[in-house]
């Protein structure tokens, strides 16, 4: 039988119980904030999921009520929150921020979930991330980008053949129709 990573997380919630850990004789068996090998946590596994059933995606949501959602990989400091959103998992992102996972946690390189939305062209993500009220479009990384720059800089180049539809996104930044201010959004 193969088992997805879903299977996998699935296994280890069953596992789990009611407490996120299991203990036999009085000692921790298994733990839902313990990282792998690779540094990564059963929540950051599931965040990359892709479920199809509704069933399936009712376990996710209780694994993530069973651990830290906020917690960040050991390698490169990513959150359940950014792996989901670079993957454009929009349930996965949907019941992350339903159990408090934090906008604008940065990475080991200062990168947000609302940036790597922006660098992978996940609009819808990018439109629920700025809904949430605590999200700051202003923050940048290490590079000194902004969501704002790292989505103008993905956008030319995946519409290199058309620097006519660049010139036009910029026209409607400059013009704040795609920037995120007061929480008032213009997505026209």
């Amino acid at each position: 039988m193969l088992l997805t990573s879903l299977s996998v997380v699935l296994l280890l919630y069953w596992l789990t119980g009611e407490h996120g850990t299991l203990r036999r004789e009085g000692k921790t068996v298994c733990n839902v904030n313990q990282q792998n090998k690779a540094g990564y946590t059963p929540i950051m596994l599931a965040a990359l999921a892709a479920v199809e059933r509704p069933e399936d995606m009712k376990v996710v949501e209780k694994l993530f009520t069973k651990g830290d959602v906020n917690a960040k990989a050991s390698q490169a400091g990513q959150t359940a929150l950014m792996l989901a959103v670079s993957h454009g998992r929009m349930d996965m992102v949907q019941a992350l921020l339903a159990q408090g996972a934090e906008v604008n946690l940065q990475d080991d390189e200062g990168s947000t979930a609302l940036m790597c939305a922006s660098e992978h062209g996940h609009a819808e993500i990018v439109r629920l991330l700025l809904a949430q009220p605590d999200c700051d479009a202003t923050l940048s990384d290490s590079d000194e980008s902004t969501a704002l720059s790292i989505a103008l800089e993905a956008g030319t180049q995946r519409h290199r053949s058309s620097p006519l539809r660049s010139r036009q996104l910029l026209q409607r930044t400059e013009r704040g129709e795609l920037v995120h201010t007061s929480h008032a959004h213009t997505y026209n």
